[in-house]
């Protein structure tokens, strides 16, 4: 009997999302294409349709939270050219919102105290998406920015110049089927 489909096995992981990310990050992070290609243009609207309701992307690790791959996404689209769009300044507004106290961001899978199988369930199941708890230190694991000050003392983030490759863990999407952007996402 053959192994079962990745899809079989863990249908709460996104896999297009994590396959179109990993492409934007070579052509755009890599051979540096912009919006004006048509590769670069399909891989950033698909991606832009797997926004949750909160403003994050979800299915990296199935439903829960993925800052770093937020960023990562966000960054890769702002190189491409899509810096103004507003579903790329929802992404931002929400990654200032979930900042820790310190600044940094986490995965709030790292601070709950979870068991090794708990954490393989959560990230590759439906599961009840784990809250952050902004009292937790930043982890130097998903840090790709430094650290920016608290939201009391500056409300925009900062990018320093990038120097290396960029490295990741793994990723998602919140709902099974994209959608249509039509409109842009509402600010408050």
């Amino acid at each position: 009997m053959a192994p079962p489909e990745k899809f079989e096995k863990y249908p709460a992981v996104g896999y297009g999302l994590i396959e179109t990310f990993k492409h934007l990050r070579e052509i755009v992070g890599r051979y540096e294409f912009d919006r004006t290609q048509p590769a670069t243009e399909a891989a950033a609207e698909y991606v832009l349709t797997r926004l949750s309701g909160e403003g994050d992307f979800r299915g990296f690790y199935a439903d829960q939270y993925t800052p770093h791959y937020t960023r990562l996404l966000v960054e890769l689209l702002v190189k491409a050219g899509y810096d103004g769009d507003p579903w790329v300044e929802e992404e931002v507004r929400w990654l200032i919102r979930v900042r820790q106290e310190d600044g940094g961001w986490v995965y709030s899978g790292l601070t709950k105290g979870l068991s090794w199988k708990e954490e393989v369930f959560i990230s590759s199941h439906y599961a009840e998406t784990l809250r952050f708890d902004p009292r937790h230190p930043s982890s130097h694991k998903i840090q790709g920015w430094r650290r920016m000050p608290s939201p009391a003392t500056q409300s925009t983030p900062t990018r320093p110049k990038q120097e290396g490759p960029v490295s990741c863990l793994p990723l998602d999407s919140f709902s099974p089927t994209p959608t249509t952007r039509t409109t842009p996402p509402t600010t408050g």
